[in-house]
C-alpha cells in the first residue's frame, strides 16, 4: 500500500504539476486571507492583518517551497530544472566551458591512465586464499654476490623438512615452450610448480581441477593448467577444453582446467605444468634453479619466521660447506616481493597525477569566481534563496563533460 501511494503521488507530482501547483497556490492564499480576516476581526487594518497573516505563515512562497521539498518526485523535477539552467549558462559562456572541460579532461585523464597501468594486486587484494601470510623466500648468497638468488631441489626439500614456522612450502620455476596444434605455433611462458603450489595458495580452478601432488614428481603425469587469457585468446573460451591434448616442445599434454582471470602467479604465466624432480636433481646441491613461497603459521611471524630458517641455513653451511657456505636467507611479503623495484616509482607516479588533478580543479575553482563575481554570486545572495539551487550544477555539468572526453569512441 505505500508503495501504490508513493506511486501515486509521483504521477500526480510528475504528469499534473500545473494543476498540482495552481491547487497549492490556492490553498496558501486562501489559508492567509482567512488568518487575515480573523485578525480584521479582531480590531486590525486589512493592511496590517494582511502583512500580520503573512509573517505569521512565512510567506506564501516560502510555505509553497517547504510543501514541494516533500513531495515524491520533487527532487526530479528540481534536477532537471537545474539542468535547464546550466546549459543556458553554458551556452551563454561557451569558451569558459570549453576550456573548464578541457582542463578536467587533462586531470581526470591523467588519473585514468596512471590507474589503468597500474598492476592489478595494487589496487585490490591478491586472490589467495591468504594472502597476508604468503611469503617469497629469497636465498642469499654471499660468496657470489647474490641477494636473491634461487634454491636447490635438495634446500627445498631440507626447508619443508625442518622448518616449523610454514604450514607448506612449494617451488616454482618458470620459462617458455613451443605451443603447437590448434593454430599458428607461439612461444609462451609455463610456470612448472609443485604439487602442492595451489593448495597453498588457496586458489581454485574455472574449468577442470588444479594440479596436485600426483601429478608431480617421479611418475607424474604430462598435464598443463591453462590461463584465462591464453584459454580465451587462443581457445576462444572453448568450453570442452578440459581433457583436450596440447603439445608442449613437442611433448604431448592434456590439458585439465583453467584458472580464472585474475589468478596471475607467476605474473604473466600462460600456463602451469607440474614439477619433476629428475633423479640427477634430487642430490644436486649446486642447481639453484627453484623459487620458493611458504604460508605462515597463524602464530608466527615474519622475523620468527626469516630466524628460523637463517638457522637452517647456518647448519646446511656446517653440513655442505662446498654448496652452502655464506648462504643466508631473506622472506619478504609476497605483494611486497611481486611489487619489488616497482612501488616507489609507482607511488611518485600516482602522486603526481593526483597532484595534475588537484591543479585542474584548483584552476577550474578560479576560472569559475572569475566568472560568477562580483555580479552573479553577489545578486544570488541578495536574492536569498531559501535553497542553495544553482551553487552547483553548471560545475557538475562541466565535471562530466570533462569525463566524457575521456570515453571517445575509437
Amino acid at each position: 500500500m505505500r508503495i501504490a501511494a508513493m506511486l501515486r503521488s509521483l504521477w500526480r507530482t510528475l504528469a499534473r504539476r500545473r494543476h498540482v501547483e495552481q491547487s497549492l497556490d490556492d490553498e496558501v492564499r486562501a489559508y492567509v486571507e482567512l488568518l487575515a480576516e480573523e485578525y480584521e476581526r479582531g480590531g486590525l487594518p486589512p493592511e496590517v492583518a494582511r502583512r500580520r497573516a503573512l509573517v505569521e505563515t512565512g510567506g506564501v512562497e516560502q510555505v509553497k517551497e517547504a510543501t514541494r521539498a516533500v513531495w515524491t518526485g520533487d527532487g526530479i523535477i528540481t534536477a532537471a530544472r537545474e539542468v535547464r539552467f546550466t546549459l543556458r549558462a553554458l551556452r551563454r559562456n561557451a569558451g569558459y566551458a570549453v576550456l573548464v572541460i578541457a582542463t578536467l579532461a587533462v586531470g581526470v585523464g591523467g588519473c585514468a591512465t596512471v590507474f589503468s597501468v597500474l598492476p592489478p594486486f595494487l589496487l585490490r587484494p591478491l586472490p589467495f586464499a591468504d594472502a597476508g601470510r604468503l611469503v617469497q623466500i629469497g636465498q642469499v648468497d654471499r660468496v657470489a654476490g647474490y641477494d636473491n638468488a634461487r634454491h636447490s631441489l635438495p634446500q627445498y626439500a631440507d626447508w619443508r623438512e625442518r622448518s616449523r614456522a610454514f604450514d607448506d612450502l612449494a617451488a616454482y620455476t618458470y620459462g617458455t615452450r613451443n605451443l603447437t596444434g590448434d593454430g599458428t605455433p607461439i612461444r609462451a611462458l609455463a610456470a612448472v610448480v609443485t604439487g602442492n603450489m595451489f593448495p597453498l595458495l588457496g586458489t581454485l580452478a574455472l574449468r577442470g581441477r588444479t594440479i596436485v601432488p600426483a601429478d608431480a614428481g617421479p611418475g607424474g603425469n604430462d598435464v598443463v593448467v591453462l590461463s584465462y587469457a591464453l584459454w580465451a585468446g587462443r581457445y576462444a573460451a572453448d568450453p570442452a577444453i578440459v581433457g583436450r591434448g596440447i603439445r608442449l616442445d613437442g611433448r604431448p599434454y592434456t590439458v585439465i582446467g583453467v584458472m580464472p582471470a585474475e589468478c596471475d602467479f607467476p605474473v604473466g604465466a600462460d600456463m602451469w605444468a607440474p614439477l619433476d624432480f629428475p633423479p640427477a636433481q634430487q642430490s644436486d646441491r649446486a642447481n639453484h634453479y627453484l623459487q620458493v613461497i611458504g604460508s605462515l603459521k597463524p602464530s608466527v611471524s615474519l622475523t620468527e619466521a626469516q630466524s628460523d630458517l637463517r638457522t637452517i641455513a647456518a647448519r646446511l653451511a656446517r653440513e655442505y660447506p662446498a654448496t652452502n657456505a655464506g648462504h643466508s636467507i631473506e622472506l619478504e611479503g609476497i605483494v611486497e616481493h611481486l611489487t619489488q623495484g616497482s612501488r616507489q616509482f609507482l607511488t611518485v607516479l600516482m602522486g603526481a597525477a593526483e597532484f595534475v588533478l588537484l591543479l585542474a580543479c584548483s584552476q577550474v575553482g578560479h576560472l569559475h569566481l572569475a566568472l560568477e563575481c562580483p555580479a552573479g554570486w553577489l545578486t544570488r545572495i541578495q536574492l536569498g534563496p531559501s535553497r542553495p539551487h544553482q551553487a552547483g550544477p553548471d560545475q557538475a555539468q562541466l565535471a562530466l563533460d570533462g569525463h566524457g572526453l575521456l570515453h571517445v569512441p575509437e
